[in-house]
C-alpha cells in the first residue's frame, strides 16, 4: 500500500508539473489572442475616426469576421486555462500527500 501511494503521488506530482507548463502555454496564446483583439479594434477605431466611408464592406465584413475570431480564440483559451487550474486543484493534494 505505501509503494502504491508514493506512486501515485509522483504521478500527481509530475501531472502538476505538466498541467502548470500547459497553463503557462495557454496564458501566452490568451494574451496573443487578446492582442489581436485589441489591434483589430484599434485599426476599425482608427478607420472609423477617418470616416467609415472609406472602408469597403468586404473590409469591414473581413476585420469582423477576424475580431470575431480572435475573440473566440480567447475565450477557448480563458476556458481552457480554467480546466486546468481546476484539475491543478484536484491533483494538488495528492502531489502534497495530504489526500486520503
Amino acid at each position: 500500500l505505501e509503494g502504491a501511494g508514493i506512486k501515485r503521488r509522483e504521478s500527481a506530482v509530475s501531472q502538476v508539473a505538466a498541467l502548470e507548463q500547459r497553463m503557462r502555454e495557454s496564458r501566452g496564446e490568451l494574451r496573443q489572442a487578446l492582442d489581436k483583439a485589441m489591434s483589430l479594434c484599434q485599426t476599425l477605431s482608427k478607420q472609423i475616426g477617418e470616416g467609415a466611408h472609406s472602408i469597403a464592406d468586404d473590409e469591414l465584413e473581413g476585420m469582423e469576421k477576424s475580431l470575431k475570431e480572435a475573440l473566440a480564440q480567447a475565450t477557448w483559451r480563458a476556458r481552457e486555462a480554467d480546466d486546468t487550474v481546476v484539475s491543478i486543484e484536484t491533483l494538488l493534494p495528492i502531489a502534497e500527500g495530504t489526500s486520503n
